[in-house]
């Protein structure tokens, strides 16, 4: 059975692109090697991310993410297991979402709205980021979206 932790974090300085490339891509050679997936959104200064994996390896990463100085207030939202990936053809998928409030993609309205209450506490349930996580799929795969797979930060 594999391991999901979701977390939240807040950014420390400035997040530029560069900087975000330089995470996904040491996140996507060393998790390819340890057989993690997952998602790492951003938007505003605040951090999202779900690994999954085996449970120690997991455990294991979160720690040394938690220590890393490019952010702060670490804290674990979600944890549990679960039969199947939710990300199984991603090493490090990546989304950036705007602060645009009426965006005219109503899946990304909503992903925006679910990402605002995660960022604040206003959800702990466990079918609330099983859901959040479904739609983030749904809206990576769609063409023409950025996720670390399709694009390089050319």
């Amino acid at each position: 059975m594999l391991c999901q932790i979701t977390y939240r974090s807040e950014a420390v300085g400035d997040v530029t692109d560069s900087k975000i490339s330089d995470i996904l891509e040491v996140s996507k050679h060393n998790n390819s090697k340890l057989e993690i997936t997952g998602c790492l959104i951003y938007k505003e200064d605040f951090f999202l991310q779900i690994l999954e994996g085996e449970e120690e390896v997991i455990r294991k990463l979160y720690f040394t993410i938690k220590g890393d100085t490019r952010h702060e207030n670490v804290e674990i939202l979600h944890e549990g297991h679960s039969e199947e990936r939710l990300f199984t053809k991603w090493d490090m998928a990546y989304a950036k979402l705007s602060s645009e409030e009426d965006s005219p993609d109503k899946d990304l309205s909503l992903i925006n709205y679910e990402f605002d209450r995660l960022k604040n506490h206003q959800a702990n349930e466990s079918f609330t980021y099983r859901v959040f996580w479904y739609n983030i799929k749904q809206l990576i795969s769609k063409e023409g979206f950025y996720s670390w797979e399709k694009s390089n930060f050319a």
